[in-house]
C-alpha cells in the first residue's frame, strides 16, 4: 500500500484520536476510534449500542446517542479517502508505533511495511503447502486433496499490532475455497493466534482483524469472533502454544538494554543454548522449536547480525539441529525498515515430521537486487528452489548451500571461515576466486596474535602532548629541561600546568584513524604520547613524572573506578608493541596501517602482534583482494552504512598463505606496498583507479598462481564487486521503507 495514502490516513486517525482522548483515558479513546471506524465501514446510521450483541469492537459501547464530534470528523474524512480494510489497518499500526515512537523504540519495536508482511505471508504459506503435498505428511490421508487442516494454527509469538496476522488473513481468504476447506473470513480469523506484551497492541489487533472481516460479518448479522487467541502475554516466559505456521518480527532489542531480571529469566529458561551477548531476538529465533510443529513452518524478518557475528553460530547450530532452512533473504538495495538503524533478513524455517529426516534441499542465501516490491512474485514462486551452486537472476543473487557445509561453518571447520551473512552478501566472483585458489588461504588469527588496544581509564591523565618546543625558555629553565637532561614538557590538560616528566615514559600514540591519512603510521606525524611508568612505586617516586602523578591523584583521577582496581592506577598494564592496525569501522576508505614503529594505540583500534614478517603481513592487508573480504566478512547490521570490524572478524579474516610469498615474489610485493604506501587512501571507487594498487594487487594474484588476462579479468571483476557491494551498503542505509 502506498504510503501516500497511510499518511493522510493516519493524520485522520491521529486528530480523531486526540478529540476523543480529551477527558478519557487511551485506551477507552482507542475503543472509540475503532467503533467509528466500524461504523462508518458498515455504513450504519445507529450507534455503538446498536451491533452490541455482534461482540467484538462492540462488546462495550462508547457512547450513546450522537458520535462524538471528532468521529463524524474522522468519518467525513473516510468519505473522501475511501480506504479498504487493510489500509486501515496499516494507518492504525503506523499511527500506533508513531505515538508511543520512545518507549517502542526502548524495547525494538518497529512499524511493519505492509508489503513485507505480505511477502513473508505468501512465503509461509507456499513452503506449507509443499510440506503438506508431501507423500508422508499426517495431515491428510495418502491421495486426498491438499488443503489446510481444519485443526490450521497460524500465530505471531510477537503479534505487535498485527500486521502479520492481518497480512495472513488477506492470503488465506484469497485460496480458492477447495484448498481453505470452505471456510469463510470468520472462520478463518479462528486459526489465527498471537501473544505481545503490550496490551494496547494486542487490541489494534483484534481491531485490525475485525475490520477484515466486518463485511462478511455484516452479510451474515453477526457476529463477531471473538479472538480469544489473540492475548497479552510474554511468548518467551509462558506455556508454549505450537503452531503450525508462525509469521513473525521480534522486537530488536540490544542485549545491553536488557534489565538484569530479563536477563536472569532468558538465562533460566534457554541455559547454555545462547551466549549471554545474543540481542533479545535471537530467544525469539531459539524458542520457535517449543512453537512450531512438526511439519510447521516459520518466517521470520530479524536483524542479519546472527547471520555475521561469532557468537551466531550457537544460534545457527541450535536451528539446524531442530529445522530445515530452506531459505534466507535479505536486501542489497533496501532498508526494509527505515525507523530502525539496522538491517534484516527474513529466514524460512520448516520443523520436519520424522526425527533426524534428512534435509530434502540445501539452504538458498538469496540477496536481492531489486526492491521488494519488484522481486516478491519471483521470490515466492521459486518456493525456496534455486539452482545448485551460485545463480543470479535479473531481481536476485543466490547461493545454495548444503547442510553439510552450512553445519561446517557453525563449527569454524573451514580453512576459510566464513559465516552465513559473508555466503549471503558475496558475488559469483567471491567463489570464483576461491575455486581457482581452494588452498591459498589461512585466517589472519593464525598469523599473528589479534589484540585490541589498551583503555587508559582516564585519556585525561594519560594521553598528554609533549610541547617542549612549544614552551618559552623560561618555562624549560624553571622545569629544569635542558639538552641532555633525558625530560620533556608537556601539558596537563591542555595548558594550565605544565610539568616534566622522563622522556623514556612517553611514548608515541595512535588515539583516532583520522590520524593515519595513509598505510603506513610515521610517529614524526604523532601529536599525542601516553604515559607509560613501571609499576614500582619506590622507583617512581624519585622520578621527575611523581609530580605529575600527586596533580593527577588531586584532580581524582586514583579515585575512578576504570583505574583503582590496579595495583598502582598510574601505571597501565604491559603493552605488546601493535605491527599493523585494524579500524574497527568502515565507510568507503580501507586501510591496515602499518606501524614499523610499533606506536601503541587506544582502544579505537585493533591490532596484529607477533606477525614473523611485519611489512609482508601488512602488504597482504592492505591489498583489494583482503578489502574484499573485510566487505563481507563485516558486520552490515547496523543500518547506517558502516561496516563494523570486530576482533572475531580480524581473526576470521581470510589472507593468501605468506609462504606464496618466499624470496623474490616477496620481495616485489613489499616493493609494490612501498610504492602505494607513499600517498594518502581514497575512496574505493578511486582506489581501484590507481596503478600503484593494481600493481600491488596482481603481484598477490602471483602468489596465489594466477597470472595475465585470468588475473586481469579476476581482478576487474573484483573491483567491480567491491565497488558495488560499497555502494549498496551505503545506499541502503539512505532509502527508505519498502
Amino acid at each position: 500500500m502506498p504510503s501516500t495514502q497511510v499518511e493522510p490516513l493516519k493524520a485522520a486517525l491521529s486528530a480523531a484520536l486526540a478529540g476523543l482522548g480529551a477527558g478519557r483515558p487511551y485506551s477507552e479513546a482507542l475503543a472509540a476510534l475503532a467503533q467509528g471506524l466500524f461504523l462508518w465501514q458498515l455504513k450504519a446510521d445507529g450507534g455503538p449500542e446498536d451491533f452490541a450483541s455482534w461482540g467484538g469492537p462492540f462488546a462495550a459501547p462508547a457512547w450513546r446517542g450522537r458520535a462524538p464530534a471528532a468521529v463524524r470528523t474522522l468519518q467525513a474524512e473516510l468519505n473522501r479517502l475511501a480506504p479498504s480494510a487493510a489500509e486501515l489497518g496499516a494507518a492504525l499500526e503506523a499511527l500506533h508505533w508513531e505515538r508511543g515512537s520512545g518507549s517502542s523504540r526502548e524495547r525494538g519495536v518497529y512499524y511493519t511495511p505492509p508489503v513485507l508482511a505480505r511477502f513473508m505471508a505468501r512465503l509461509a504459506l507456499r513452503l506449507y503447502f509443499q510440506e503438506l503435498a508431501r507423500p508422508r505428511s499426517r495431515e491428510r490421508d495418502p491421495g486426498a486433496p491438499v488443503c489446510l487442516p481444519p485443526t490450521l494454527r497460524l500465530a505471531d509469538p510477537a503479534v505487535g499490532a498485527g500486521a502479520f496476522l492481518a497480512a495472513a488473513l488477506v492470503e488465506l481468504s484469497a485460496l480458492p475455497a477447495d484448498l481453505r476447506g470452505g471456510r469463510g473470513v470468520p472462520e478463518l480469523l479462528g486459526c489465527l493466534a498471537g501473544r505481545d506484551r503490550d496490551a494496547e497492541a494486542v487490541y489494534l489487533t483484534r481491531v485490525r482483524l475485525w475490520l477484515l472481516a466486518a463485511a462478511e460479518v455484516a452479510r451474515r448479522g453477526g457476529p463477531f469472533p471473538p479472538l480469544a487467541a489473540i492475548r497479552s502475554g510474554d511468548s518467551l516466559s509462558e506455556r508454549p502454544e505450537p503452531a503450525d505456521i508462525i509469521l513473525e518480527n521480534p522486537p530488536y532489542l540490544r542485549q545491553e538494554n536488557l534489565s538484569a531480571a530479563e536477563k536472569n529469566a532468558l538465562a533460566a529458561r534457554f541455559g547454555r543454548s545462547l551466549p549471554r551477548q545474543a540481542d533479545l531476538y535471537a530467544y525469539f529465533l531459539a524458542n520457535l522449536k517449543n512453537e512450531l510443529k512438526p511439519g510447521g513452518v516459520a518466517v521470520l524478518v530479524t536483524p542479519v547480525a546472527w547471520l555475521e557475528v561469532d557468537y551466531g553460530r550457537a544460534l545457527q547450530k541450535e536451528l539446524l539441529r531442530s529445522f530445515e532452512i530452506p531459505l534466507i533473504i535479505t536486501s542489497a538495495c533496501e532498508r526494509w525498515f527505515s525507523q530502525a538503524a539496522v538491517h534484516t533478513a527474513v529466514s524460512a524455517f520448516v520443523r520436519p515430521e520424522e526425527a533426524g529426516r534428512r534435509p530434502r534441499r540445501p539452504t538458498a542465501l538469496v540477496n536481492l537486487s531489486r526492491p521488494l516490491a519488484a522481486a516478491a512474485e519471483e521470490v515466492v514462486a521459486s518456493g525456496g528452489r534455486f539452482p545448485s551452486g551460485w545463480s543470479c537472476g535479473e531481481a536476485y543473487r543466490a547461493v545454495s548451500v548444503p547442510r553439510t557445509e552450512l553445519s561446517a561453518l557453525t563449527q569454524r571447520r573451514k580453512p576459510v571461515r566464513a559465516r552465513w551473512g559473508t555466503l549471503l552478501r558475496a558475488p559469483g566472483v567471491y567463489f570464483t576466486l576461491h575455486a581457482a585458489a581452494p588452498d591459498a588461504w589461512v585466517s589472519a588469527g593464525e598469523l599473528a596474535e589479534v589484540t585490541r588496544g589498551f583503555t587508559s581509564g582516564a585519556n585525561a591523565f594519560f594521553f598528554v602532548r609533549d610541547v617542549t618546543a612549544e614552551v618559552e625558555p623560561a618555562v624549560r629553565t624553571e622545569l629544569g629541561v635542558t639538552a641532555g637532561s633525558g625530560l620533556r614538557v608537556i601539558a596537563a590538560r591542555g595548558r594550565r600546568r605544565y610539568f616534566a616528566v622522563e622522556e623514556r615514559f612517553l611514548f608515541p600514540l595512535i588515539k583516532s584513524p583520522r590520524e593515519v591519512a595513509g598505510y603506513v603510521i610515521r610517529e614524526g606525524d604523532l601529536a599525542w604520547r601516553v604515559l607509560l611508568l613501571p609499576p614500582d612505586e619506590g622507583y617512581v617516586q624519585g622520578l621527575r613524572a611523581a609530580e605529575y602523578i600527586r596533580w593527577g591523584e588531586a584532580q581524582g583521577f586514583g579515585c575512578r573506578a576504570t583505574v583503582c582496581s590496579r595495583s598502582f592506577w598510574w601505571s597501565l598494564p604491559k603493552l605488546l608493541p601493535p605491527q599493523v592496525l585494524a579500524r574497527q569501522f568502515y565507510d568507503r576508505r580501507f586501510n591496515f596501517p602499518y606501524n614499523p614503529s610499533t606506536a601503541l594505540c587506544d582502544h579505537t583500534f585493533y591490532y596484529f602482534t607477533g606477525c614473523a614478517d611485519p611489512e609482508l603481513f601488512a602488504a597482504l592487508l592492505n591489498s583489494t583482494l583482503t578489502y574484499f573480504h573485510v566487505e563481507l566478512w563485516g558486520r552490515s547490521n547496523m543500518g547506517d552504512g558502516v561496516l563494523t570490524f570486530y576482533g572475531p572478524e580480524l581473526s576470521d579474516l581470510p589472507l593468501p598463505r605468506p609462504e606464496l610469498f618466499a624470496g623474490e615474489r616477496g620481495t616485489e610485493l613489499k616493493r609494490a606496498f612501498q610504492r602505494l604506501r607513499a600517498r594518502a587512501v581514497l575512496p574505493v571507487e578511486e582506489e581501484v583507479e590507481r596503478s600503484d594498487r593494481r600493481d600491488l594487487d596482481l603481484n598477490v594474484l602471483a602468489g596465489l598462481g594466477l597470472t595475465g588476462l585470468p588475473a586481469a579479468s579476476l581482478l576487474a571483476e573484483v573491483y567491480s564487486a567491491l565497488t558495488r557491494l560499497v555502494a549498496q551498503r551505503l545506499e541502503r542505509s539512505r532509502r527508505g521503507q519498502v
